[in-house]
């Protein structure tokens, strides 16, 4: 297990969380949008209360390095998947930060962190972040067995929220739903003439439609109905250009796709990107193609630099967009009715701009900070439930220590 430094002596009284996530990124080049979170979280939390530490389950990557470049301090462990070796790494982190605390993300990490948190008598928080699928049947069966250690469970969206309850075994009233934010103000605050800039360096010639989208270049992003779209808009549109930023496990695989569909010349791959606010700010009309979601960061990205988004109807993406109104909403897996959308709204400038106006007011109420202090309220209310619960508790079994009593050990 790495660790990037020791954790000094517990000096305060700040409650302290511990972030057990399965992985940072799924290609170990690409950045998951949990390590975007993660990146975010440390830089909004308030100090003053919490403090927060980070274990991913996976070797060092690109990812974990670019939360701690953010100022998160992490710690890696990498027994892969399930291995119950992973329990020990678990409770050392917890017992080297001094945790009071684990909020848990990916199945490794929900399975694992809820015994590590059943044997030393700590308060879990759940968090699931899409809707996938097909759940595999050791996962189904870990759910069943471990339900009754779940004191929160956090979602992003309904459509989670239904996922959990069906398919995960989650009671309903342990469900806490908090919609993902972004730092609003990293993507509001983007100069016009960063557009001009961006289209100079990919070398897009000036005034050429922009279609863009950010995402992982993985098969739940559904680019390559994206691509096959490329055509249909083309022939109404012949000067458009595609801005596809991002990677993944699929970047060859859709750089060939592209080629065999013929437009090859017209769509442009950048890469991993960290410069996503500016590259928004040169898109005319951003996309979202996935097949599943939980609520994708990149549509509060996009809202908030004033990019018309055209978005498939999946999961907590249609409970965002309000179609018509704040976006466009499209099936899914469906080249054609993408195509039909996006050319509208180039062909409409006005109507795009509506859109543009009216999602830059409904984003407002997803900015980071916002999320995380319902967060940090839900951390506060879980350690007073343990506490009353120890309260109760006193004089019916023996005394406990006071590290016993400060991590709420039943």
């Amino acid at each position: 297990m790495e660790t990037q430094s020791h954790t000094p002596e517990r000096t305060d009284d700040r409650t302290r969380v511990l972030q057990v996530v399965d992985k940072f990124s799924i290609d170990g080049e690409s950045i998951h949008g949990i390590a975007r979170l993660m990146s975010w979280w440390v830089n909004v939390l308030d100090r003053e209360r919490f403090e927060m530490n980070i274990l991913g389950l996976k070797a060092p990557s690109k990812a974990g390095r670019y939360i701690e470049r953010q100022g998160g301090q992490v710690f890696y462990s990498d027994y892969g998947r399930l291995n119950p070796a992973s329990i020990l790494d678990i409770a050392k982190v917890v017992r080297q930060t001094r945790a009071d605390l684990l909020h848990l993300h990916g199945y490794k990490a929900c399975t694992l962190g809820r015994v590590v948190g059943a044997l030393l008598g700590m308060p879990v928080v759940l968090h699931e972040h899409a809707v996938f699928p097909t759940v595999p049947p050791y996962q189904k069966l870990a759910d069943w067995l471990l339900a009754p250690l779940n004191d929160r469970v956090v979602v992003n969206c309904e459509a989670v929220a239904e996922f959990c309850v069906e398919r995960r075994s989650v009671d309903p009233e342990n469900i806490e739903v908090i919609f993902n934010g972004v730092p609003l103000d990293e993507f509001r605050d983007v100069p016009d003439s960063a557009a001009q800039e961006a289209a100079d360096e990919l070398g897009i010639d000036s005034g050429a439609p922009v279609v863009g989208t950010v995402a992982r270049l993985e098969e739940q992003k559904g680019i390559t109905h994206l691509l096959n779209a490329v055509p249909a808009i083309k022939a109404k549109v012949p000067e458009m250009k595609i801005l596809i930023v991002g990677d993944g496990t699929l970047r060859g695989e859709l750089e060939d796709e592209a080629r065999q569909l013929g437009v090859a010349d017209d769509v442009i791959f950048t890469g991993e990107r960290r410069d996503v606010a500016r590259l928004y700010k040169l898109m005319d009309v951003k996309v979202i193609s996935s097949v599943y979601e939980g609520t994708t960061l990149t549509v509060f990205e996009a809202m908030a630099t004033g990019t018309p988004v055209v978005a498939t109807t999946v999961d907590g993406v249609e409970e965002v967009i309000e179609d018509g109104r704040t976006g466009v909403l499209v099936p899914p897996k469906e080249p054609a009715p993408i195509a039909d959308a996006v050319t509208d709204l180039l062909g409409n400038p006005d109507r795009a701009q509506r859109l543009s106006e009216r999602a830059e007011e409904a984003v407002k109420e997803y900015d980071v900070r916002t999320s995380m202090r319902r967060i940090e309220n839900l951390y506060e209310t879980l350690l007073s439930e343990r506490q009353e619960y120890d309260s109760a508790m006193e004089g019916v079994v023996e005394p406990k220590s006071d590290n016993q009593r400060r991590s709420g050990k039943r």
